[in-house]
């Protein structure tokens, strides 16, 4: 193409990026403006004391090299030849002197339930008979819904068959509910706290079947080498990158997206923007509140409890190996931790020392999870931003809590421990102007599975893209997202895909 059609990308994360690369291999010229210093988004990663350290990444979905998923993080230069991490346990619970795991070898976990909890032997039967049917299960990725021929859809609905119908089934079942009737209360504590508060059965099957399946691990290095591949891969198709360059406004005339504002200055010219960001960052900033988004998408922002957001806070610590827990993750009961504004009474664990990236002499990076209780957590926590100095010694009062927390469960780690950083739902708002500080979202029981397209009903050649217009948040939603942003544009602009 001689004169190529230019698009500016709001956004260096997985989205961003993904858009980016597709965009640029398929016709445009493009150019991602990024807010901060680095790329990544979400997917916080960086180096402390010569090791990685990790601020949010747990496992990755997409890692099965023969996966359809596998082949777009390929294509995005994120995977391919990348080695990967498969703990053998997904999720692991401490509760009543007991601690059930959910073990990649599912008959490894029915035969610890046999011992551990012979009461609900039937209810895990059940559950294990539906993982052992969810696993193959293929994410929809050649094209979206919107962009579909009628045979193109019948042909991508009936892909996963009877899949497809057992996770609708599913997903009409509130997790929390049907766990009710586990008698065991570390296995009931296991499967609840596997997956976000709010998710359906459906959810939680699905996750531990990928899981099982090889199709959800750890790449090796983390999200910052990750990130870094994808960058690589866009510069080297010839996109171009600007970090710490926010931008400050979409400019839109004649009911069409023709460009954007930088806050340092300066009025950039494109034929399309995509908005690789939070869409009520798009809404209320930066198109200043005056255009409508999608109807299915309003739906969502005025129904939070139908898709609950992730908020925590997230610290990190270096701890001696010896003294940690065996499991990837394991949640345990505590003291009450004071934490903005109320308390928490459990905490969720992860350590990294499987991948030898993680690791600085005797210690390994271990990320403790604190949950934030909605938005009321989210204000508290910006009030304090707000002060500047009691905003820091809040995040010091909480790390010395944690830090007595982690104590009273492995005793061994007293004075084994030392403190990295701090994340709370504030970092996530400042970081890639999330609402309310939330990290993800799933959605609850009942709430319809809606294909968004990403589109703004008045307003054209402005695109939508990044996990909040999937179904559940994720990676690997938000690198999907990416991709049918640009195979819209190409659609639109009548270019070979």
């Amino acid at each position: 193409m001689r004169n190529p059609r230019k698009m500016a990308i709001i956004g260096a994360g997985v989205a961003g990026l993904s858009a980016g690369i597709y965009a640029q291999t398929h016709g445009f010229q493009t150019a991602i403006y990024e807010k901060n210093g680095v790329a990544g988004g979400n997917l916080l990663g960086w180096t402390a004391d010569g090791a990685a350290a990790e601020g949010s990444l747990r496992l990755l979905t997409g890692t099965r090299e023969d996966s359809a998923l596998h082949r777009c993080w390929c294509e995005v230069g994120a995977l391919g030849g990348v080695l990967t991490v498969h703990p053998e346990s997904f999720f692991a619970a401490m509760e009543g002197g007991k601690t059930i795991a959910l073990w990649q070898d599912l008959d490894r976990f029915r035969s610890a339930c046999a011992e551990l909890a012979p009461a609900d032997t039937q209810t895990v039967e059940k559950l294990c008979g539906w993982v052992e049917q969810m696993k193959g299960f293929s994410f929809r990725t050649q094209k979206p819904a919107d962009l579909c021929s009628p045979f193109e859809a019948r042909r991508a609905s009936g892909r996963n068959g009877e899949r497809g119908r057992l996770l609708t089934r599913l997903d009409a079942v509130p997790l929390a509910a049907w766990a009710e009737s586990v008698q065991e209360p570390a296995l009931r504590r296991a499967l609840v706290e596997a997956v976000p508060q709010g998710a359906t059965l459906g959810e939680l099957v699905l996750q531990y079947a990928l899981f099982c399946n090889g199709d959800s691990a750890f790449p090796m290095g983390g999200s910052r080498p990750l990130i870094d591949r994808m960058v690589k891969r866009y510069l080297e198709v010839g996109g171009e990158l600007q970090l710490s360059m926010p931008v400050e406004e979409i400019i839109v005339a004649n009911g069409a997206a023709r460009g954007i504002v930088l806050q340092q200055g300066g009025r950039l010219m494109t034929d399309w923007v995509v908005a690789a960001c939070d869409p009520v960052y798009v809404s209320r900033t930066l198109l200043k509140n005056t255009y409508n988004v999608e109807r299915r998408l309003q739906a969502r922002w005025d129904a939070p409890e139908q898709y609950p957001p992730v908020m925590l806070a997230r610290l990190l610590f270096w701890a001696d190996s010896d003294a940690l827990p065996l499991f990837y993750t394991v949640s345990f009961p505590t003291p009450v931790v004071p934490a903005a504004g109320g308390g928490v009474d459990r905490l969720c664990l992860t350590q990294y020392g499987d991948d030898p990236t993680f690791v600085r002499g005797d210690r390994t990076l271990i990320a403790v999870d604190v949950p934030a209780q909605g938005r009321t957590s989210f204000r508290y926590w910006e009030a304090l931003g707000l002060q500047g100095t009691p905003y820091i010694r809040e995040k010091k009062r909480l790390t010395e809590a944690v830090q007595e927390a982690l104590i009273s469960c492995f005793p061994g780690l007293r004075g084994r421990m030392e403190p990295i950083a701090c994340h709370t739902p504030l970092t996530y708002a400042d970081r890639v102007n999330s609402s309310y500080g939330a990290c993800s979202f799933v959605h609850a029981a009942g709430a319809k599975a809606t294909s968004l397209t990403g589109r703004l009903p008045s307003v054209s050649h402005l695109l939508l893209a990044s996990q909040w217009c999937g179904n559940t948040g994720g990676a690997h939603i938000a690198m999907l997202q990416g991709k049918f942003a640009a195979q819209r544009a190409c659609a639109d602009e009548r270019l070979v895909w």
